[in-house]
């Protein structure tokens, strides 16, 4: 990756690769002659990562990114680009990373992982002294393990690194430190975490066919609730064929993609499954009668109900719900970013992005869940012998990626009907200022995720209470494992 082949991307990427590096070739310093740059440059403040200086002579930073076959959402398409193809987060990697790798003289590559292997590998890799990567990704679910072997250097520990900068998430890096120490994180380097944080869409037909227009403004006022939206899911669902029954053809309130998508308004509305105390240590809080609350709220609402669709509950297959959404026939339907390019080509409805609802307007924030099964955090390997050439160039590379790969995707998730919404682009932009990510999720400590949190719906009535008391000692126990075990080893 070394030469640019043209300028095809928005004017704003060009200026925030062109501010780092010079660019090759005559075609793009064109560009960057009639581009006007955003801020005068006589009142322009350098960031932090463009005063980094250092030339690596040509050493390749080696990436393993993970992904798995048949499901690109999956994937960690954000590492890199073999070149320039017209497709704006593509080009925006292609350009960002030739201008990185101009300027520090060093090469990006990177190296794919089957998300369920990523642990293994790493495993084999450290055990063998096999420094053969300098970053890895690693599924939610499964980046508790590498903690728990040994796998990882603490982040705090790396050298150029200043998580202060505003492309690094403080409160973040706090809900995933473990007594100070930080052996995954993210930044806007990371696009698959994004890609597959949760978000709620609505149709915006369907909410002014009954009355409601600009359901964003509840977001701003506050007054986002869960009560509130099942309100408005309530309203609008109905037999609209007739047929004396609730079915596929029918119109409804809301649909959950997954189980998970229960989760996520269980998380939304403040249900951590771990806190932090005075020392950064994990208290596991599945327990507290907060926790409770929003397990009580969501079985008696989604349960036994002909306005939500929930697969535990679907009276039909689950497979074929994205379709009531797309045909126009849910207000409400829980998914992903990277859904919504599939929504605008397949279907003619005008919809928007909202955040999730809060539990009551009390609350002071509205979160997201990060799905555990396709989001990711990235970590660097204990034996890495580049720590010094790592910690440069992932702080640059979250620099950077904030004005160029990042704003790319908000550019091309935001479309309806192929036109570019800045209201949906405002609404995600919120979104990602709060995704939740919960070292319960990540460790699993006694199964509080996978066998709690994860299946408020699939018992049939509401056991939350009566299985958490059967989970809650091997949960505390597995906490305290781990704890001791970091304590034990001084990684």
């Amino acid at each position: 990756m070394k030469h640019f082949t043209g300028c095809r991307l928005l004017p704003v990427l060009i200026c925030a690769v062109l501010s780092l590096s010079g660019c090759a070739g005559g075609e793009t310093k064109t560009a960057a002659a009639t581009t006007p740059a955003l801020i005068p440059e006589e009142t322009q403040t350098i960031p932090y990562y463009r005063t980094l200086e250092a030339d690596y002579d040509g050493a390749s930073f080696r990436v393993m990114g993970i992904i798995r076959d048949g499901f690109e959402q999956f994937t960690n398409f954000e590492i890199d680009s073999e070149g320039e193809n017209g497709e704006v987060v593509n080009d925006a990697i292609f350009r960002r990373n030739s201008a990185i790798e101009e300027k520090y003289n060093v090469e990006i590559t990177v190296e794919f992982c089957d998300q369920d292997k990523t642990v293994s590998t790493i495993g084999n890799l450290t055990m063998s002294g096999d420094d053969q990567f300098e970053l890895y990704f690693v599924q939610l679910r499964y980046a508790g393990a590498t903690v728990t072997n040994g796998y990882n250097l603490d982040l705090n520990t790396l050298p150029y690194v200043d998580y202060s900068q505003p492309y690094w998430n403080a409160e973040v890096n706090a809900a995933l430190s473990i007594g100070g120490k930080l052996y995954f994180t993210t930044s806007d380097f990371s696009l698959v975490d994004k890609n597959r944080t949760y978000i709620f869409v609505y149709n915006r037909d369907m909410a002014e066919q009954f009355g409601h227009t600009a359901l964003e403004d509840f977001i701003h006022d506050g007054t986002w609730t869960y009560d509130k939206m099942i309100g408005l899911a309530v309203g609008v669902s109905g037999d609209i064929d007739g047929n004396g029954k609730m079915d596929e053809y029918d119109r409804w309130g809301l649909l959950l993609d997954s189980n998970k998508g229960v989760a996520a308004l269980n998380i939304a509305m403040g249900g951590h499954l771990v806190i932090k105390d005075g020392d950064d240590k994990p208290v596991i809080n599945v327990g507290s009668e907060f926790m409770f609350e929003p397990a009580d709220r969501l079985y008696g609402t989604l349960s036994g109900n002909d306005y939500a669709l929930e697969p535990y509950l679907s009276r039909f297959d689950s497979k074929k719900l994205i379709n009531i959404f797309t045909d126009g026939r849910v207000l409400f339907y829980t998914c992903f970013p990277h859904v919504l390019k599939t929504c605008s080509a397949s279907s003619d409805i005008d919809y928007g992005v909202l955040t999730f609802p809060k539990y009551s307007e009390t609350q002071e924030k509205y979160h997201t869940l990060a799905d555990p099964y396709g989001s990711g955090v990235f970590c660097v390997p204990r034996i890495s012998g580049q720590t010094e050439m790592t910690g440069l160039l992932i702080e640059v590379l979250s620099g950077v990626s904030t004005d160029t790969t990042l704003r790319a995707f908000y550019e091309l998730s935001c479309k309806t009907k192929y036109t570019y919404d800045e209201t949906s682009a405002a609404m995600l932009d919120l979104v990602f200022s709060d995704i939740v990510y919960d070292l319960g999720i990540m460790f699993d400590w006694g199964g509080i995720s996978t066998n709690l949190v994860m299946q408020v719906m699939s018992w049939g009535s509401n056991k939350y209470a009566s299985q958490w008391a059967s989970i809650s000692e091997s949960a505390q126990s597995g906490m305290e494992d781990t704890l001791a075990y970091i304590a034990e080893s001084e990684l």
